[in-house]
């Protein structure tokens, strides 16, 4: 049977300090017995307005959190979903960002991507605020999935057995 780890941290705007704790809670993981680790959505990166994803968006296959991504996952040799990670919209003078997950094999390969579906907005008109997701996020038309010996990794991390 696999042993499957779900990751929960409290992520901030230090993408640096992000990636210290969610390597130790990867090692923890591994070291526990996991073969696949979920990170959880924004893991790597928290701006404190949802368009500071746009400052610190990675190139597809670049950048410090698909790197650490890849290195983590080769190091550990440990299947990993990357909660999401803000890549660069490759449309023509797109300025949002993609809300990406990434899952990455043991060998350290980025073997799937898949770009968030459903985007969060929300108004709270009691205390005047308002949130708009697709403001910083372009969605995604269609989810992909991986193939993890049985199991099947699809979007943000969510796991199903085949035979459930």
């Amino acid at each position: 049977m696999t042993a499957v780890a779900a990751i929960q941290m409290t992520s901030g705007p230090d993408i640096v300090a992000n990636l210290e704790v969610a390597h130790s809670l990867l090692l923890a993981a591994r070291n526990a017995g996991a073969e696949l680790a979920a990170l959880p959505e924004n893991f790597a990166f928290l701006g404190r307005n949802d368009v500071d994803k746009r400052a610190v968006a990675e190139p597809e296959g670049g950048g410090p959190m698909y790197e650490f991504l890849a290195t983590t996952a080769r190091e550990l040799g440990l299947w990993i979903v990357g909660g999401t990670v803000p890549l660069r919209a490759t449309a023509g003078g797109e300025a949002r960002v993609c809300a990406a997950s990434l899952v990455f094999d043991a060998a350290g390969n980025c073997v799937a991507r898949y770009d968030k579906i459903h985007l969060f907005d929300v108004d709270l008109p009691a205390a005047g605020e308002s949130y708009r997701g697709v403001d910083a996020c372009r969605a995604r038309r269609h989810a992909a999935a991986s193939r993890y010996s049985d199991w099947q990794a699809w979007s943000g991390g969510l796991l199903r057995h085949p035979f459930s």
